[in-house]
């Protein structure tokens, strides 16, 4: 694990364009808040499977070297959730991902803040403006660390986490294709 971060901090102070730098930069701080949510996620769901009738928050404390309190503290954190994008819109008014799924409270739809700019420029969505579904999910294995930027009901653009079906629909590397899910 430390090796791939150590390339990616080596592979981003080399990066010549400052501005290039700065929004790579960005998008790992990014990516890095997304991962402590998951990790932490993580954590809780391996004391918890740990934790049985002989097997008390002591035990796994002592083989973790940290205090009881702390192994508590993993136990007891609160489920993340938040919005998450089930599905897409392309302009030919063509869905993708689960559109069935987003609906009622808790839910809605926004474009994306700016076109869709893969680094495929062959991508068949390539400068498409994209109209996303969201609703509100935990962040679970389901859920992509990577998130689309939307706009938000106050015009603000907000950094919205995505399914991994969504991920992989938007960023298939295997035939630069979108996979519909219809």
């Amino acid at each position: 694990m430390r090796i791939s971060l150590d390339q990616v901090l080596r592979q981003l102070r080399t990066t010549a364009d400052p501005y290039q730098r700065l929004r790579d930069a960005d998008e790992l701080d990014q990516a890095l808040v997304a991962a402590r949510s998951a990790v932490t996620m993580i954590k809780k769901a391996t004391v918890n499977e740990l934790r049985d009738r002989t097997t008390g928050y002591g035990t796994i404390a002592g083989k973790l070297g940290v205090t009881k309190t702390r192994v508590q503290q993993i136990a007891n954190a609160a489920d993340k959730h938040g919005p998450v994008v089930v599905a897409f819109k392309d302009e030919t008014d063509r869905w993708y991902g689960q559109p069935d799924l987003a609906g009622g409270a808790g839910s809605g739809e926004a474009e994306m803040a700016n076109p869709f700019r893969p680094a495929n420029q062959d991508h068949p969505l390539y400068d498409q403006k994209l109209l996303a579904r969201w609703m509100d999910l935990p962040y679970d294995e389901h859920v992509s660390l990577y998130a689309l930027h939307l706009h938000g009901d106050d015009g603000s653009i907000r950094p919205t986490r995505m399914t991994l079906d969504v991920f992989d629909t938007l960023f298939d590397t295997t035939t630069n294709q979108p996979a519909s899910t219809d």
